[in-house]
């Protein structure tokens, strides 16, 4: 029965819409015609599953009845020690995937299979990612009578990922197939859109089924923020607004992932309601990483509101409008909330890890800080801090970890040794990371090879001055280290032709951003 449907599946994933489909089909390709009634035999149907009345069995429902009423978008809820869910966003009505969902897409007679084709290529030539979607895809092919949403999840997170692979793309099909040569790039394109296209099709299903972690990931598309490692802008455009209401509805069914980003929503003011107050976003921020915290010990999004709640005590929260203390600094508290969010290994929150090594470590907090931590009888501790770092940089594989121990290594801080090739080694590491590289660690590379080192790295001003751009765009114009030294480039003509204007373009920016160096000069130009 199973290869019934497998080898149904292989003709139906290219046949929407199906009108189009068949006019474009070439019957000299051995690709059969799909009978209409054969649809009941496909791992689903897509157009035609029938949608859960209730989503119950799903995810687990909160305990607390606060959970589960909403509470009315324009009235803020007083802070309390166990927040309330903030309110569910307008659910949109999925009768059809929006209009950016749409793909046109036509069988290519390279990606379609005949009868002689129906054994598979042996296992044996699939390449390690290939393998790995294979074994999605058969998990896909076994559930298909019930429509899991986990494993349907899964099946339309490795689609999304998997139509950002060129090579993927160039050599197999949406059916796990090894074809019997490459792609053109025209193929590939079309083979890209066949992945898309079901994988949102797939993810409208689930959106429609209201399964939680399916609404976050809607969520992450439109606010360009997926934890998936894909092209979000060639999928939907950046609608803040939107990726608001799907992570409000989110964290109103007790997604903790959806909880956090919610939170940030209202914390950095993106698709929050016009007119609302500075004041009144921070407080609904916080209610939303308070409401996160208990809610799941599987997802990130519960460590990652830890970590902001930790932020807050460390610091302190305070309305800049108004003056309203949101949240008293407590520096005991902070340190207690970053142990509990680095406490399970698998949903660790790094950036909560390196905090914990910059308490450890003093050196690097502000003046007020390190006098509240003595204050509180927490000691500094080198010896921690470079465990931490070493762990956060290594286990967590966090860049600016990574950038840390570069740092470490170049000016021989936390008792490691002055190391050249170390220094050089874990910069790389961190500039180089996914998605974007680590700015600081690309500005360190440009002044190791703006100086190079003997016998491990010789200098290059071309290398130096590329290293000085990349972090600049890393950054997007936020880094003021970046900007000056790029000015100093520019002004000197190093590595790139000199450039007056565009020295002076670089030193405003740095300045902007607060930087002193950058100030003074054009103070002084300017007398």
């Amino acid at each position: 029965m199973y290869k019934n449907r497998n080898s149904v599946y292989e003709g139906h994933i290219n046949m929407y819409p199906p009108q189009q489909q068949q006019m474009n089909r070439n019957p000299t390709t051995g690709t059969t015609d799909i009978k209409s009634e054969s649809n009941n035999f496909l791992p689903y149907a897509v157009e035609d599953f029938e949608t859960r009345d209730s989503v119950s069995s799903v995810y687990v429902s909160p305990t607390s009845a606060s959970m589960v009423h909403s509470v009315p978008g324009h009235e803020l809820q007083n802070l309390q020690e166990t927040p309330p869910v903030p309110a569910e966003a307008q659910f949109p009505s999925f009768t059809s995937p929006p209009k950016s969902f749409e793909f046109t897409t036509h069988a290519s007679p390279n990606m379609s299979h005949s009868k002689e084709d129906e054994n598979d290529r042996p296992l044996s030539e699939f390449s390690e990612e290939a393998l790995k979607f294979y074994k999605v895809y058969q998990t896909t092919i076994n559930d298909a009578l019930s429509f899991t949403p986990e494993i349907q999840l899964a099946w339309c997170e490795i689609l999304l990922e998997y139509a950002f692979k060129p090579n993927f793309l160039s050599r197999y099909s949406i059916n796990a197939k090894k074809l019997k040569r490459e792609l053109t790039p025209q193929e590939r394109e079309k083979n890209k859109a066949t992945l898309l296209e079901h994988a949102l099709k797939v993810l409208t299903k689930l959106l429609k089924m209201k399964y939680p972690p399916a609404i976050y990931l809607m969520g992450t598309l439109y606010s360009q923020q997926p934890y998936l490692d894909i092209d979000q802008e060639a999928i939907v455009p950046k609608n803040d607004v939107k990726a608001l209401e799907y992570y409000r509805l989110a964290a109103k069914l007790g997604n903790a992932d959806g909880c956090y980003r919610a939170g940030v929503s209202y914390e950095y003011g993106r698709g929050v309601p016009a007119g609302i107050s500075r004041r009144d976003c921070l407080l609904k921020a916080v209610q939303y990483y308070e409401t996160g915290v208990p809610l799941s010990r599987e997802q990130t999004g519960s460590t990652c509101s830890m970590y902001k709640l930790g932020i807050f005590q460390l610091n302190g929260l305070i309305d800049e409008e108004t003056g309203t203390v949101i949240v008293g600094q407590d520096v005991v508290s902070a340190v207690q909330w970053f142990e509990k969010a680095t406490e399970n290994e698998n949903i660790a929150s790094p950036q909560a890890l390196f905090e914990l090594a910059k308490i450890y470590e003093y050196d690097t907090l502000p003046p007020h800080i390190q006098q509240n931590l003595k204050s509180s009888h927490i000691p500094q501790d080198p010896v921690m801090a470079l465990e931490l770092y070493i762990k956060c940089a290594c286990k967590c594989n966090y860049p600016l970890a990574q950038w840390k121990l570069g740092h470490c290594y170049e000016f021989g801080e936390l008792n490691l040794p002055f190391s050249p090739a170390k220094s050089l080694a874990w910069y790389r590491l961190a500039a180089t990371a996914k998605p974007r590289g680590n700015a600081m660690a690309m500005m360190s590379l440009s002044g190791w090879y703006l100086t190079g080192y003997p016998g491990i790295l010789l200098p290059s001003d071309a290398e130096a001055f590329a290293w000085a751009a990349r972090a600049a765009q890393a950054a997007s114009g936020r880094l003021a280290k970046a900007e000056y030294g790029l000015g100093i480039f520019y002004e000197h003509g190093i590595g790139c032709d000199r450039d007056l204007n565009k020295a002076l373009n670089h030193f405003n920016r740095a300045a902007r951003l607060g930087h002193r160096r950058a100030i003074e000069r054009l103070t002084i130009e300017q007398q």
